[in-house]
């Protein structure tokens, strides 16, 4: 995947982003910790089960995320998994050592792993460029 050096630059730079989700045609934002994995292009993310953006989430896995930095934003949209098994306590691990002051956001039985699988971008500048990505396997 030849991710955009703007958009890899970011998503490892930062710790936050705003997450959108929607269902039944109502679109809902959340504010979340992140984790940019690069060695599998996948972004991880966590949240109790009992919310709306997992509820969301569970029946339309489409969501984007926004990243932004001054004088950068990035759109990045893609498909959300919720992890289970071996893999949930891998990405966890990972997930709380890139957030260690957020563990009450990350561990616990009640809190879910997320991965979200980038398939498009589009990042913009402050003179108003834009410029689209889009995974090479889509």
């Amino acid at each position: 995947m030849n991710l955009l050096q703007s958009v890899y630059t970011l998503l490892e730079g930062e710790k936050i982003c705003f997450l959108a989700t929607c269902q039944s045609d109502k679109p809902h934002l959340s504010m979340m910790n992140y984790t940019y994995l690069p060695e599998e292009e996948l972004i991880i993310i966590s949240t109790r089960k009992n919310t709306k953006k997992f509820f969301n989430m569970q029946k339309n896995p489409a969501v984007a995320l926004l990243i932004y930095r001054i004088p950068l934003s990035c759109t990045i949209y893609g498909r959300a998994d919720v992890e289970q098994g071996q893999r949930t306590e891998f990405y966890r691990t990972l997930h709380l050592a890139h957030h260690r002051d957020m563990q009450q956001f990350i561990s616990g039985p009640e809190i879910a792993i997320i991965t979200i699988r980038m398939e498009s971008a589009m990042t913009a500048d402050l003179q108003d460029e834009v410029i689209s990505w889009r995974a090479e396997n889509n």
